[in-house]
């Protein structure tokens, strides 16, 4: 009688894959937003980005209690001229203060005549004006 070991077979299953666990949702960032106009399913916004006034085109949808997602005005589409990045001039401060002598402008008393100061800085800055119509131009 010979006697035979008795074989072991050992399986190896593998454990069944686990699904992974659904990342949680990032929290998105809310940006308070003021409504300027709506175009069908659009809403034109206006934030505040830093230091930067925005406007951008959103869809309705995702404007809740006057708030949007950081991610979703990203996504949308601007409106208006950015400014900041096109200026390539400087207000000429002598021509301003010439403005201000022209117009009587020498005290605190002489600015508060409005219309006369007003009129110094608008003869100042005309230079400027006439760049920005032309930035304006260029962009339509």
């Amino acid at each position: 009688m010979s006697e035979e070991s008795p074989e072991y077979v050992v399986q190896t299953e593998e454990p069944e894959a686990q699904p992974a666990p659904a990342p949680k949702p990032k929290r998105q960032k809310l940006v308070a937003v003021r409504r300027i106009a709506r175009q069908g399913d659009a809403l034109c916004v206006q934030y505040q980005d830093g230091d930067w006034t925005r406007r951008a085109w959103v869809p309705v949808k995702e404007v809740d209690s006057d708030k949007v997602s950081a991610d979703v005005l990203a996504e949308g589409v601007p409106v208006g001229i950015r400014w900041e990045e096109r200026l390539d001039m400087a207000l000429d401060l002598k021509a301003l203060a010439k403005a201000l002598y022209r117009y009587n402008m020498f005290t605190k008393d002489d600015l508060g005549r409005k219309a006369q100061a007003m009129a110094a800085i608008r003869e100042a800055i005309g230079p400027i004006y006439l760049h920005l119509l032309k930035i304006a131009a260029k962009e339509e």
